[in-house]
Protein backbone atom coordinates (compact mmCIF):
# COMPACT_ATOMS: atom_id res chain seq x y z
CA UNK A 1 0.00 0.00 0.00
CA UNK A 2 1.04 3.45 -0.91
CA UNK A 3 1.10 4.15 2.96
CA UNK A 4 3.81 1.72 3.53
CA UNK A 5 6.05 3.20 1.54
CA UNK A 6 8.84 4.62 3.57
CA UNK A 7 10.03 7.32 1.69
CA UNK A 8 6.19 9.33 1.71
CA UNK A 9 6.77 9.93 5.32
CA UNK A 10 10.44 9.78 6.11
CA UNK A 11 11.67 12.43 8.77
CA UNK A 12 14.45 13.66 5.61
CA UNK A 13 11.81 13.99 3.16
CA UNK A 14 9.36 16.30 5.54
CA UNK A 15 12.44 18.25 6.22
CA UNK A 16 13.19 18.56 3.08
CA UNK A 17 9.04 19.43 2.33
CA UNK A 18 9.35 22.23 4.97
CA UNK A 19 12.95 23.82 3.73
CA UNK A 20 11.20 24.11 -0.09
CA UNK A 21 7.95 25.67 1.29
CA UNK A 22 10.10 28.09 3.67
CA UNK A 23 12.37 29.44 0.44
CA UNK A 24 9.44 29.65 -1.22
CA UNK A 25 7.38 31.68 0.99
CA UNK A 26 10.37 33.92 1.57
CA UNK A 27 10.69 34.37 -2.16
CA UNK A 28 6.97 35.55 -2.71
CA UNK A 29 7.16 37.97 0.23
CA UNK A 30 10.74 39.66 -1.24
CA UNK A 31 9.29 39.82 -4.29
CA UNK A 32 5.47 40.96 -3.10
CA UNK A 33 7.87 43.94 -0.62
CA UNK A 34 9.41 44.62 -3.97
CA UNK A 35 6.64 45.44 -6.43
CA UNK A 36 4.66 47.07 -3.02
CA UNK A 37 7.70 49.62 -2.74
CA UNK A 38 8.36 50.26 -6.34
CA UNK A 39 4.36 51.00 -6.75
CA UNK A 40 4.21 53.07 -3.52
CA UNK A 41 6.90 55.09 -5.34
CA UNK A 42 5.41 55.16 -8.58
CA UNK A 43 2.45 56.44 -6.47
CA UNK A 44 3.67 59.09 -5.20
CA UNK A 45 5.43 60.53 -8.63
CA UNK A 46 1.87 59.69 -10.53
CA UNK A 47 -0.72 60.47 -7.96
CA UNK A 48 -3.60 63.12 -9.37
CA UNK A 49 -5.68 65.31 -7.09
CA UNK A 50 -9.58 64.05 -7.26
CA UNK A 51 -10.51 67.65 -7.93
CA UNK A 52 -8.90 67.21 -11.34
CA UNK A 53 -11.98 65.44 -12.31
CA UNK A 54 -14.47 68.13 -10.69
CA UNK A 55 -12.67 71.70 -11.18
CA UNK A 56 -14.02 73.79 -8.44
CA UNK A 57 -16.08 77.33 -10.12
CA UNK A 58 -14.29 80.21 -10.16
CA UNK A 59 -15.82 83.26 -8.01
CA UNK A 60 -16.07 86.75 -8.54
CA UNK A 61 -12.91 89.21 -8.19
CA UNK A 62 -12.91 90.65 -4.24
CA UNK A 63 -12.58 94.18 -5.45
CA UNK A 64 -12.40 95.10 -8.87
CA UNK A 65 -11.81 98.53 -9.00
CA UNK A 66 -8.78 97.87 -6.45
CA UNK A 67 -6.35 100.55 -6.97
CA UNK A 68 -3.41 98.51 -5.61
CA UNK A 69 0.24 99.23 -7.02
CA UNK A 70 2.19 96.61 -8.22
CA UNK A 71 2.65 93.35 -6.39
CA UNK A 72 6.41 91.63 -7.00
CA UNK A 73 6.66 87.93 -5.34
CA UNK A 74 9.54 86.67 -4.79
CA UNK A 75 10.67 82.88 -4.30
CA UNK A 76 14.08 82.35 -2.82
CA UNK A 77 13.61 78.71 -3.25
CA UNK A 78 15.23 76.18 -0.13
CA UNK A 79 15.57 79.68 1.88
CA UNK A 80 15.95 78.85 5.39
CA UNK A 81 14.08 80.91 8.46
CA UNK A 82 17.49 81.28 10.28
CA UNK A 83 18.91 82.38 7.21
CA UNK A 84 16.17 84.89 6.17
CA UNK A 85 16.66 86.58 9.72
CA UNK A 86 20.18 86.77 10.21
CA UNK A 87 21.47 90.29 9.08
CA UNK A 88 24.91 89.49 8.71
CA UNK A 89 23.60 87.04 6.39
CA UNK A 90 21.14 89.07 4.57
CA UNK A 91 21.17 92.56 5.53
CA UNK A 92 18.20 93.65 2.88
CA UNK A 93 16.00 91.25 4.54
CA UNK A 94 16.73 92.72 7.77
CA UNK A 95 15.71 96.19 6.81
CA UNK A 96 12.77 95.54 5.06
CA UNK A 97 11.83 93.64 7.98
CA UNK A 98 11.79 96.73 9.74
CA UNK A 99 9.16 97.86 7.13
CA UNK A 100 6.72 94.84 6.79
CA UNK A 101 4.80 91.96 8.42
CA UNK A 102 7.17 89.04 9.05
CA UNK A 103 6.26 85.76 9.79
CA UNK A 104 7.04 82.02 9.64
CA UNK A 105 4.78 79.63 7.31
CA UNK A 106 4.21 75.93 7.80
CA UNK A 107 4.28 73.62 4.81
CA UNK A 108 3.86 69.72 4.06
CA UNK A 109 5.62 66.75 2.78
CA UNK A 110 6.67 65.95 0.32
CA UNK A 111 8.52 69.47 0.86
CA UNK A 112 9.77 69.41 -2.79
CA UNK A 113 10.06 72.27 -5.06
CA UNK A 114 7.39 71.64 -7.52
CA UNK A 115 4.81 71.19 -5.10
CA UNK A 116 6.06 74.04 -3.12
CA UNK A 117 5.55 76.04 -5.80
CA UNK A 118 1.94 75.18 -6.82
CA UNK A 119 1.24 75.34 -3.18
CA UNK A 120 2.25 79.13 -3.09
CA UNK A 121 0.02 79.29 -6.47
CA UNK A 122 -2.88 77.75 -6.00
CA UNK A 123 -3.17 78.22 -2.24
CA UNK A 124 -3.94 74.24 -1.75
CA UNK A 125 -1.86 71.56 -0.74
CA UNK A 126 -0.28 68.83 -2.73
CA UNK A 127 -2.78 66.40 -2.69
CA UNK A 128 -5.59 68.49 -3.76
CA UNK A 129 -3.55 71.32 -6.07
CA UNK A 130 -3.48 69.90 -9.27
CA UNK A 131 0.35 69.67 -9.30
CA UNK A 132 3.44 67.60 -9.37
CA UNK A 133 3.25 65.81 -5.52
CA UNK A 134 7.17 65.07 -6.02
CA UNK A 135 9.40 66.66 -8.24
CA UNK A 136 9.52 64.78 -11.78
CA UNK A 137 12.78 62.56 -12.56
CA UNK A 138 13.33 63.82 -15.77
CA UNK A 139 10.88 65.49 -17.19
CA UNK A 140 8.85 68.38 -17.30
CA UNK A 141 6.59 69.36 -14.64
CA UNK A 142 2.88 69.03 -15.44
CA UNK A 143 0.47 72.11 -16.35
CA UNK A 144 -1.49 73.08 -13.50
CA UNK A 145 -4.90 71.38 -13.51
CA UNK A 146 -6.50 73.61 -10.92
CA UNK A 147 -6.94 77.58 -10.53
CA UNK A 148 -3.85 79.96 -9.50
CA UNK A 149 -3.10 83.10 -8.95
CA UNK A 150 -1.63 84.07 -12.53
CA UNK A 151 -5.28 83.35 -14.61
CA UNK A 152 -7.20 85.34 -11.36
CA UNK A 153 -4.78 87.83 -12.45
CA UNK A 154 -5.02 88.07 -16.10
CA UNK A 155 -8.57 87.79 -15.86
CA UNK A 156 -9.39 91.18 -13.82
CA UNK A 157 -6.76 92.48 -16.68
CA UNK A 158 -3.77 92.53 -14.68
CA UNK A 159 -0.01 92.32 -16.63
CA UNK A 160 1.34 89.03 -15.03
CA UNK A 161 5.60 88.43 -15.62
CA UNK A 162 6.98 85.60 -14.58
CA UNK A 163 10.98 85.32 -14.66
CA UNK A 164 12.48 82.22 -13.13
CA UNK A 165 13.05 78.24 -13.82
CA UNK A 166 11.81 77.02 -16.43
CA UNK A 167 9.92 74.47 -14.87
CA UNK A 168 7.23 77.50 -15.08
CA UNK A 169 7.05 77.05 -18.73
CA UNK A 170 5.06 74.07 -18.39
CA UNK A 171 3.20 74.49 -15.14
CA UNK A 172 1.64 77.83 -15.78
CA UNK A 173 -0.37 77.96 -19.07
CA UNK A 174 1.07 80.60 -21.21
CA UNK A 175 -2.20 82.11 -21.63
CA UNK A 176 -1.72 83.60 -18.16
CA UNK A 177 1.20 85.17 -18.62
CA UNK A 178 2.03 88.54 -20.92
CA UNK A 179 5.64 88.69 -20.42
CA UNK A 180 7.75 85.73 -19.22
CA UNK A 181 11.73 85.20 -19.32
CA UNK A 182 12.78 81.46 -18.35
CA UNK A 183 16.64 80.40 -17.37
CA UNK A 184 17.93 76.51 -17.19
CA UNK A 185 20.54 77.28 -14.59
CA UNK A 186 19.86 77.29 -10.98
CA UNK A 187 23.17 79.54 -10.09
CA UNK A 188 23.73 82.54 -8.71
CA UNK A 189 24.60 83.67 -12.32
CA UNK A 190 21.30 82.33 -13.63
CA UNK A 191 19.59 84.61 -10.75
CA UNK A 192 21.38 87.85 -12.05
CA UNK A 193 19.89 86.96 -15.38
CA UNK A 194 16.16 86.41 -13.90
CA UNK A 195 17.22 89.51 -11.52
CA UNK A 196 18.04 91.60 -14.34
CA UNK A 197 15.44 90.92 -16.86
CA UNK A 198 12.59 91.33 -14.12
CA UNK A 199 14.07 95.09 -12.91
CA UNK A 200 14.14 95.74 -16.95
CA UNK A 201 10.04 95.30 -16.94
CA UNK A 202 9.21 97.31 -13.78
CA UNK A 203 11.83 100.22 -14.49
CA UNK A 204 9.35 99.59 -18.09
CA UNK A 205 6.25 99.63 -16.12
CA UNK A 206 5.23 95.97 -17.99
CA UNK A 207 3.62 94.06 -15.27
CA UNK A 208 1.12 94.70 -12.29
CA UNK A 209 2.04 91.36 -10.78
CA UNK A 210 5.69 89.94 -11.12
CA UNK A 211 7.15 86.18 -10.29
CA UNK A 212 10.25 86.21 -9.70
CA UNK A 213 12.15 83.14 -8.79
CA UNK A 214 15.73 82.62 -7.44
CA UNK A 215 17.43 79.16 -7.34
CA UNK A 216 20.96 79.94 -6.32
CA UNK A 217 20.65 79.39 -2.44
CA UNK A 218 18.51 75.75 -3.38
CA UNK A 219 21.81 75.19 -6.01
CA UNK A 220 24.27 75.66 -3.05
CA UNK A 221 22.35 73.52 -0.75
CA UNK A 222 22.02 70.72 -3.02
CA UNK A 223 25.90 70.95 -4.40
CA UNK A 224 27.90 72.98 -2.29
CA UNK A 225 26.99 71.04 1.08
CA UNK A 226 23.57 72.83 2.22
CA UNK A 227 23.42 75.07 5.26
CA UNK A 228 26.50 73.86 7.18
CA UNK A 229 28.44 75.35 4.12
CA UNK A 230 30.04 78.88 4.01
CA UNK A 231 28.99 78.31 0.39
CA UNK A 232 25.04 78.43 1.41
CA UNK A 233 25.53 82.04 3.07
CA UNK A 234 27.49 83.34 -0.13
CA UNK A 235 24.52 82.28 -1.82
CA UNK A 236 21.71 83.63 0.21
CA UNK A 237 24.01 86.82 0.15
CA UNK A 238 23.80 87.02 -3.29
CA UNK A 239 20.01 86.66 -3.13
CA UNK A 240 19.91 89.49 -0.53
CA UNK A 241 21.65 91.36 -3.41
CA UNK A 242 18.94 90.66 -5.82
CA UNK A 243 16.50 91.35 -3.65
CA UNK A 244 18.01 94.73 -3.09
CA UNK A 245 17.75 95.65 -6.64
CA UNK A 246 13.91 94.61 -7.10
CA UNK A 247 13.09 96.78 -4.00
CA UNK A 248 15.31 99.84 -5.20
CA UNK A 249 12.46 99.48 -8.31
CA UNK A 250 9.85 99.41 -6.20
CA UNK A 251 7.36 102.52 -4.43
CA UNK A 252 6.80 100.47 -1.45
CA UNK A 253 4.61 103.41 -0.51
CA UNK A 254 1.93 102.00 -3.33
CA UNK A 255 3.50 98.77 -4.51
CA UNK A 256 3.95 94.99 -2.69
CA UNK A 257 7.32 93.15 -2.19
CA UNK A 258 6.22 89.52 -1.12
CA UNK A 259 9.26 87.43 -0.28
CA UNK A 260 8.74 83.90 0.78
CA UNK A 261 10.56 80.16 0.52
CA UNK A 262 8.85 76.79 -0.90
CA UNK A 263 11.15 74.32 1.61
CA UNK A 264 14.14 74.96 3.77
CA UNK A 265 17.12 72.55 4.20
CA UNK A 266 18.40 70.16 6.24
CA UNK A 267 22.47 70.98 7.82
CA UNK A 268 24.07 68.69 5.21
CA UNK A 269 21.43 69.97 2.47
CA UNK A 270 18.49 68.32 1.09
CA UNK A 271 14.87 68.48 1.58
CA UNK A 272 11.34 66.74 0.49
CA UNK A 273 11.45 64.84 4.09
CA UNK A 274 9.04 66.45 7.32
CA UNK A 275 11.91 68.05 9.46
CA UNK A 276 11.06 70.88 11.08
CA UNK A 277 14.17 72.95 9.14
CA UNK A 278 12.50 71.85 5.94
CA UNK A 279 9.09 72.57 6.45
CA UNK A 280 9.44 76.30 7.47
CA UNK A 281 9.63 79.18 5.25
CA UNK A 282 10.10 82.92 6.07
CA UNK A 283 7.04 85.59 4.52
CA UNK A 284 7.73 89.03 4.07
CA UNK A 285 4.93 91.43 2.89
CA UNK A 286 5.91 94.85 2.60
CA UNK A 287 4.54 98.02 0.87
CA UNK A 288 1.55 99.94 1.02
CA UNK A 289 -1.31 97.89 2.06
CA UNK A 290 0.40 96.74 5.00
CA UNK A 291 0.82 97.27 8.68
CA UNK A 292 4.41 96.26 9.70
CA UNK A 293 5.08 94.02 12.88
CA UNK A 294 5.97 90.23 13.62
CA UNK A 295 2.86 88.17 13.74
CA UNK A 296 1.87 84.38 14.43
CA UNK A 297 2.99 81.90 12.21
CA UNK A 298 0.54 80.76 9.27
CA UNK A 299 0.55 78.24 6.64
CA UNK A 300 1.97 78.12 3.15
CA UNK A 301 -1.38 77.64 1.59
CA UNK A 302 -2.54 81.04 3.18
CA UNK A 303 0.21 83.00 0.71
CA UNK A 304 -1.99 82.53 -2.15
CA UNK A 305 -5.42 83.52 -0.88
CA UNK A 306 -3.18 87.39 0.67
CA UNK A 307 -2.24 87.89 -2.05
CA UNK A 308 -4.96 87.82 -4.43
CA UNK A 309 -6.55 89.86 -1.50
CA UNK A 310 -4.09 92.46 -1.66
CA UNK A 311 -4.60 92.28 -5.66
CA UNK A 312 -8.11 92.43 -5.64
CA UNK A 313 -8.24 89.53 -7.68
CA UNK A 314 -10.73 86.29 -7.20
CA UNK A 315 -9.52 83.67 -4.51
CA UNK A 316 -7.93 80.47 -6.03
CA UNK A 317 -10.85 78.73 -6.70
CA UNK A 318 -9.18 75.33 -4.67
CA UNK A 319 -7.45 77.14 -2.19
CA UNK A 320 -7.69 76.20 1.02
CA UNK A 321 -5.99 79.16 2.94
CA UNK A 322 -7.20 81.75 4.59
CA UNK A 323 -5.96 85.68 3.41
CA UNK A 324 -3.93 86.98 6.43
CA UNK A 325 -5.69 90.07 6.53
CA UNK A 326 -3.88 90.61 10.19
CA UNK A 327 -1.14 92.20 8.55
CA UNK A 328 -3.34 94.45 6.01
CA UNK A 329 -3.71 98.11 7.22
CA UNK A 330 -7.47 97.44 5.66
CA UNK A 331 -9.76 94.11 4.74
CA UNK A 332 -11.39 94.72 1.19
CA UNK A 333 -15.10 94.90 1.68
CA UNK A 334 -16.57 91.71 -0.20
CA UNK A 335 -13.67 89.66 0.80
CA UNK A 336 -15.23 87.92 3.93
CA UNK A 337 -18.62 87.17 1.05
CA UNK A 338 -15.95 86.03 -1.61
CA UNK A 339 -14.17 83.78 1.41
CA UNK A 340 -17.35 81.85 1.99
CA UNK A 341 -18.18 81.40 -1.18
CA UNK A 342 -14.94 80.28 -2.30
CA UNK A 343 -14.80 77.68 0.41
CA UNK A 344 -18.35 76.42 0.02
CA UNK A 345 -17.91 75.64 -3.53
CA UNK A 346 -14.24 73.86 -2.62
CA UNK A 347 -16.28 71.68 -0.59
CA UNK A 348 -18.85 70.87 -2.73
CA UNK A 349 -16.61 69.79 -5.73
CA UNK A 350 -14.64 68.04 -2.78
CA UNK A 351 -17.32 65.94 -1.97
CA UNK A 352 -18.36 64.93 -5.46
CA UNK A 353 -15.39 63.96 -6.40
CA UNK A 354 -15.20 61.71 -3.51
CA UNK A 355 -18.51 60.29 -4.40
CA UNK A 356 -20.08 61.77 -1.56
CA UNK A 357 -22.08 64.68 -3.05
CA UNK A 358 -23.33 67.14 -0.46
CA UNK A 359 -25.02 70.84 -0.18
CA UNK A 360 -22.67 71.84 2.83
CA UNK A 361 -22.98 75.54 3.85
CA UNK A 362 -20.01 77.28 4.95
CA UNK A 363 -20.35 79.40 7.90
CA UNK A 364 -19.85 83.05 7.30
CA UNK A 365 -17.85 82.84 10.82
CA UNK A 366 -14.41 81.58 9.97
CA UNK A 367 -15.60 79.34 7.00
CA UNK A 368 -12.04 78.34 6.20
CA UNK A 369 -11.36 76.37 9.35
CA UNK A 370 -14.95 74.75 9.35
CA UNK A 371 -14.75 73.95 5.87
CA UNK A 372 -11.10 72.29 5.61
CA UNK A 373 -12.41 70.22 9.10
CA UNK A 374 -16.02 68.99 7.14
CA UNK A 375 -12.93 68.10 3.86
CA UNK A 376 -10.77 66.00 6.13
CA UNK A 377 -13.34 64.22 8.09
CA UNK A 378 -15.01 63.41 4.21
CA UNK A 379 -11.22 61.89 3.25
CA UNK A 380 -11.05 60.36 6.08
CA UNK A 381 -14.52 58.23 5.55
CA UNK A 382 -13.81 57.71 2.00
CA UNK A 383 -10.72 56.11 3.53
CA UNK A 384 -11.81 54.12 6.54
CA UNK A 385 -13.39 51.03 4.66
CA UNK A 386 -10.12 50.46 2.83
CA UNK A 387 -8.30 50.98 5.94
CA UNK A 388 -10.80 48.50 8.19
CA UNK A 389 -10.28 45.69 5.40
CA UNK A 390 -6.26 46.05 4.96
CA UNK A 391 -6.24 46.07 8.55
CA UNK A 392 -8.53 42.77 9.08
CA UNK A 393 -6.19 41.00 6.84
CA UNK A 394 -3.17 42.07 8.13
CA UNK A 395 -3.85 41.24 11.91
CA UNK A 396 -4.96 37.49 10.05
CA UNK A 397 -1.99 37.40 8.19
CA UNK A 398 0.32 38.16 11.15
CA UNK A 399 -1.80 35.96 13.52
CA UNK A 400 -1.41 32.84 11.29
CA UNK A 401 2.29 33.93 10.90
CA UNK A 402 2.84 34.13 14.96
CA UNK A 403 0.88 31.14 15.39
CA UNK A 404 3.14 28.96 13.35
CA UNK A 405 5.98 30.36 14.58
CA UNK A 406 5.64 29.51 18.33
CA UNK A 407 4.51 26.12 17.53
CA UNK A 408 7.58 24.85 14.94
CA UNK A 409 9.97 26.64 16.94
CA UNK A 410 9.62 26.11 20.82
CA UNK A 411 12.24 27.92 22.83
CA UNK A 412 14.50 28.46 19.87
CA UNK A 413 11.95 31.25 18.73
CA UNK A 414 13.16 33.16 21.91
CA UNK A 415 16.66 33.02 20.17
CA UNK A 416 15.44 34.16 17.08
CA UNK A 417 13.61 37.22 18.43
CA UNK A 418 16.54 38.31 20.06
CA UNK A 419 18.34 37.99 16.85
CA UNK A 420 15.51 40.11 15.18
CA UNK A 421 15.92 42.77 17.86
CA UNK A 422 19.83 42.63 17.50
CA UNK A 423 18.78 43.23 13.58
CA UNK A 424 16.73 46.30 14.19
CA UNK A 425 19.86 47.38 16.56
CA UNK A 426 22.13 46.61 13.84
CA UNK A 427 20.13 48.36 11.31
CA UNK A 428 19.41 51.73 12.88
CA UNK A 429 23.38 52.36 14.23
CA UNK A 430 24.50 51.45 10.57
CA UNK A 431 21.72 53.73 8.98
CA UNK A 432 21.84 56.55 11.97
CA UNK A 433 25.05 56.47 13.37
CA UNK A 434 27.79 55.32 10.75
CA UNK A 435 25.54 56.54 7.81
CA UNK A 436 24.27 59.50 9.17
CA UNK A 437 21.21 59.91 7.56
CA UNK A 438 18.26 61.18 8.51
CA UNK A 439 14.55 58.93 8.50
CA UNK A 440 13.02 61.35 5.69
CA UNK A 441 13.50 61.41 2.26
CA UNK A 442 15.61 64.73 2.61
CA UNK A 443 18.58 63.66 1.82
CA UNK A 444 17.85 61.17 -0.90
CA UNK A 445 18.93 62.29 -4.26
CA UNK A 446 18.55 59.29 -6.23
CA UNK A 447 16.77 55.93 -6.14
CA UNK A 448 20.05 54.23 -6.57
CA UNK A 449 21.50 56.07 -3.64
CA UNK A 450 19.06 55.08 -1.14
CA UNK A 451 19.04 51.41 -2.56
CA UNK A 452 22.47 51.02 -1.90
CA UNK A 453 22.42 53.00 1.35
CA UNK A 454 19.05 50.78 3.03
CA UNK A 455 21.34 47.63 1.57
CA UNK A 456 24.52 48.33 3.62
CA UNK A 457 22.20 49.19 6.56
CA UNK A 458 20.55 46.09 6.57
CA UNK A 459 23.53 44.00 5.67
CA UNK A 460 24.50 45.14 9.44
CA UNK A 461 21.55 44.58 10.82
CA UNK A 462 21.74 40.79 9.37
CA UNK A 463 25.20 40.40 11.05
CA UNK A 464 24.58 41.45 14.20
CA UNK A 465 21.41 39.02 14.31
CA UNK A 466 23.07 36.13 12.82
CA UNK A 467 26.35 36.75 15.12
CA UNK A 468 23.80 36.29 17.94
CA UNK A 469 21.49 33.58 16.57
CA UNK A 470 24.20 31.18 15.04
CA UNK A 471 26.77 31.39 18.37
CA UNK A 472 23.65 30.35 20.12
CA UNK A 473 22.49 27.71 18.15
CA UNK A 474 25.23 26.41 16.08
CA UNK A 475 22.88 25.13 13.51
CA UNK A 476 26.16 23.76 11.26
CA UNK A 477 26.36 20.65 13.30
CA UNK A 478 22.91 19.80 12.11
CA UNK A 479 21.77 18.04 9.16
CA UNK A 480 22.34 20.23 5.85
CA UNK A 481 18.94 20.46 5.52
CA UNK A 482 17.71 20.67 9.22
CA UNK A 483 21.19 23.58 8.91
CA UNK A 484 19.64 25.60 6.25
CA UNK A 485 15.51 25.94 8.09
CA UNK A 486 17.15 26.61 10.99
CA UNK A 487 18.87 29.78 9.54
CA UNK A 488 15.65 30.41 7.34
CA UNK A 489 13.45 30.34 10.64
CA UNK A 490 15.76 33.10 11.87
CA UNK A 491 15.27 34.82 8.63
CA UNK A 492 11.26 34.67 9.07
CA UNK A 493 11.79 35.97 12.06
CA UNK A 494 13.48 38.92 11.24
CA UNK A 495 11.07 39.71 8.18
CA UNK A 496 8.15 39.31 10.57
CA UNK A 497 9.91 41.90 12.54
CA UNK A 498 11.12 44.07 10.52
CA UNK A 499 7.89 44.30 8.11
CA UNK A 500 5.87 45.36 10.62
CA UNK A 501 6.44 49.59 9.40
CA UNK A 502 5.29 47.94 6.08
CA UNK A 503 2.07 46.02 7.51
CA UNK A 504 1.30 49.86 9.18
CA UNK A 505 2.08 52.10 5.83
CA UNK A 506 -0.19 49.69 3.82
CA UNK A 507 -2.86 49.46 6.64
CA UNK A 508 -3.28 53.01 6.80
CA UNK A 509 -2.08 54.63 3.06
CA UNK A 510 -2.69 51.13 1.14
CA UNK A 511 -0.58 51.22 -1.99
CA UNK A 512 -1.97 54.55 -4.22
CA UNK A 513 -5.07 56.45 -2.93
CA UNK A 514 -7.31 57.85 -5.11
CA UNK A 515 -8.54 60.20 -2.52
CA UNK A 516 -5.33 61.96 -0.65
CA UNK A 517 -1.38 61.72 -0.67
CA UNK A 518 -0.40 58.94 2.21
CA UNK A 519 0.98 60.20 5.47
CA UNK A 520 4.45 60.52 5.14
CA UNK A 521 5.79 59.50 8.36
CA UNK A 522 4.51 55.75 8.16
CA UNK A 523 5.01 55.82 4.35
CA UNK A 524 9.02 56.46 4.89
CA UNK A 525 9.24 53.70 7.05
CA UNK A 526 6.87 51.15 5.14
CA UNK A 527 9.08 51.87 2.36
CA UNK A 528 12.45 51.22 4.07
CA UNK A 529 10.87 48.32 5.35
CA UNK A 530 9.61 46.33 1.81
CA UNK A 531 13.56 47.31 1.03
CA UNK A 532 14.75 45.91 4.18
CA UNK A 533 12.57 42.85 3.30
CA UNK A 534 14.49 41.85 -0.13
CA UNK A 535 18.10 42.29 1.54
CA UNK A 536 16.95 40.30 4.32
CA UNK A 537 15.73 37.62 2.53
CA UNK A 538 18.54 37.22 -0.26
CA UNK A 539 21.21 37.11 2.71
CA UNK A 540 19.14 34.78 4.53
CA UNK A 541 19.14 32.66 1.78
CA UNK A 542 22.88 33.26 0.96
CA UNK A 543 23.44 32.67 4.87
CA UNK A 544 21.74 29.09 4.82
CA UNK A 545 23.11 28.45 2.10
CA UNK A 546 26.81 28.43 3.97
CA UNK A 547 25.95 27.23 6.81
CA UNK A 548 23.98 24.36 5.33
CA UNK A 549 27.46 23.64 3.07
CA UNK A 550 29.59 23.89 6.37
CA UNK A 551 27.30 21.41 7.83
CA UNK A 552 27.80 18.81 4.83
CA UNK A 553 31.46 19.18 5.01
CA UNK A 554 31.54 18.66 9.04
CA UNK A 555 29.21 15.68 8.22
CA UNK A 556 31.37 13.91 5.54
Amino acid sequence: MLDDDPMSSTPSSRGNQRLLLTVVALALVATASFLTATRTMDGLYAYSSPLNAEPVPTGDPIAPESSTGRLVLVLVDGLRVDTATDPEVMPTLDRLRGQGAFRVLHSRAPSYSAPGWTVLGTGAWPDLNGGEAMNPDGTDPLRWQQDHLFAAAQDVGLRVGISGNDWWRSMVAPQTWTESHFVTGEDTAADDDVVAQAVGWLEDNRVDLLLVDLNGVDHAGHTQGGPDAQAWEIAAGAADAQIALLSGTLDLATDTLVVVSDHGHIGPGGHGGTEAAVMTEPLLVVGGPVTPGDYDDADQIDVAPTVATILGTRLPAASQGRPLTDMLRAEPPGLSAALTTQQQQLARAHADALGRPTDYEAPDDDPVTATQAEMASRTAAAMLPGRLWRGAVALLVLGLAGVLSWRRRGRAQWRQLLGAVAFLAGFHACYALVLGRPYSLSWVEDTGGLVVTIAVATLAGLAASFAVVLSATRPWRLPPTDAATSVLSATTTIVLVAGLPAVLSLVVNGVASPYTLPEMHTTWFGFTAMLQIVVVVVGGLVIAGVVAAMARVRSA
